[in-house]
Formats: C-alpha cells, structure tokens, sequence
C-alpha cells in the first residue's frame, strides 16, 4: 500500500509540477498530509525533497520547448536561496498551527489574483525582461520564504508576481520558475533534512514516480492556451489551500 501512495501521490505531484511549474507542493502538501498521516512540518520536508527530485524533468521539457529565461531564473534562484533558508528558520520556531494557516491564506489569495487578472503577450517581453531584473530579485527572495516556511516550492508566490509585476505570459513565467523551483527545493530540502523533518523514504519513492507525471505535464503546459493554464493555476491553488481546512 505504502509504494502504491508514493506512486499516485508522485504523478499526480509530478504532472502538476510539470504543467503548472508550482513544484507540486499545494498538492503533495495536502495529500502527504492525509495519505501518510505526518506532522505538517514533516509534510513540508517531505514534499521539498520530492519536489527537487520532479522538477528536473519539467525544466528540461520546458527548455526544449523555449520556455525558459535563464535570466530571470538566476536572480530569482541566488535571492531565493537566502529566502529559503529564513523560512526554514521560521517553520522551527512557529507553531503548525500558524504555518498552517499562512499555507492556506498564501495560495487561496494567490489563486483569486490569477484568476482575475488579464492575459499578457509578447510585445516589448525582451524589454520587459531586461527592466525586470532587480524586482527577480525581491521575487525570489520573497518565494523562497514561502518555500522554506510552506514547502510548497517557492513558486505558488513567484509565478503570479512575475505575471502580474513583470507583464510575462503565463508560459515562460511557468517555464522560467520551474528552474528556481529546482534549486529552492533542493535548498530548503537540505534546510530540513539538518533539522530532521524529513521521511526520506516516502521523499525518495515519491519523487521518482513524479518524474514520469512532470515530464507529460509540461508537454501539456506547451500545447495548452495561455488563459486555460493561467485558470487552472487558479484553481489549483485555491481547492489546494481549502482542503487543509478539513484536516485536523
């Protein structure tokens, strides 16, 4: 029973870390929470490792499909970095019942803002890019927070703010923050694995069935309109943070 969780829970991660470029955290946070009955710091752990180990394969399908400004990815990664470490800092001193919280009000928020912003195009997007460097750097930053305090990746804060600040399509925002998705993880998976709130058993098994889900979602991030991926970030989101009202 135990490898047939880690291999649904790692796909279903997987494919939405894939399609979405959110590391899959807003759902493997939830659903680690209730298949495998861990602590919500636990959880968090877990879930940054197995996001590590699923987002190489979305940032190498995203970068074959010229979806990726590695520019941007590397101000976002260095800043993200430092966030990561302060919010892994900040889960030890919390009580779950605060960093639970935040969770929730994080993604449910982000989730209604996509869903009511408009659309943006390629017009002017290298200008945009260039100009947009040192605001990648409070972007990161600010996810890499989120990440090491939720475990949900970093990029449930990144990609809405590089949409809604930077004006970037939803595309090469999702293929852009899958790459410090990547190294946020790995960093705040490390931050936690010191500490010991990580299950590197479930984190390994689970994170190699993501692999074959994030590879297929981001073959489908690519073909799918700019509007649906922008709504069903939005809803994932929103359902993702409300479902961890109904746990105790």
């Amino acid at each position: 029973m135990f490898l047939v969780k880690s291999l649904l829970i790692g796909i279903v991660a997987g494919f939405i870390c894939g399609l979405l470029g959110i590391g899959g955290g807003s759902i493997l946070v939830p659903l680690l929470f209730y298949f495998f009955s861990l602590s919500i710091k636990r959880t968090i752990g877990t879930s940054l490792l197995i996001i590590t180990i699923s987002s190489i394969s979305g940032v190498f399908t995203h970068w074959k499909g010229k979806q990726v400004y590695f520019k941007l990815s590397f101000f976002i990664v260095i800043s993200g970095i430092f966030g990561t470490q302060i919010g892994a800092y900040l889960t030890s001193i919390l009580s779950e019942n605060i960093v639970k919280i935040f969770f929730i009000l994080v993604v449910v928020i982000l989730g209604i803002k996509m869903w009511k912003d408009p659309p943006y195009d390629e017009k002017d997007l290298k200008e945009r890019k260039e100009f947009a460097i040192w605001k990648s750097l409070i972007i990161g930053f600010s996810g890499g927070v989120v990440s090491g305090l939720c475990g949900v990746g970093g990029a449930i804060l990144v990609t809405p703010l590089m949409y809604i600040f930077l004006k970037i399509p939803i595309n090469i925002c999702i293929g852009t923050t899958l790459v410090g998705v990547f190294f946020n993880s790995l960093s705040g998976s490390i931050a936690y694995m010191v500490r010991k709130l990580t299950e590197i058993k479930i984190g390994i098994f689970t994170g190699i069935s993501s692999i074959l889900g994030a590879y297929y979602g981001a073959r489908l991030s690519l073909k799918l309109p700019r509007k649906t991926l922008r709504r069903i970030f939005s809803i994932v989101l929103i359902v993702g943070g409300i479902s961890m009202l109904f746990k105790r």
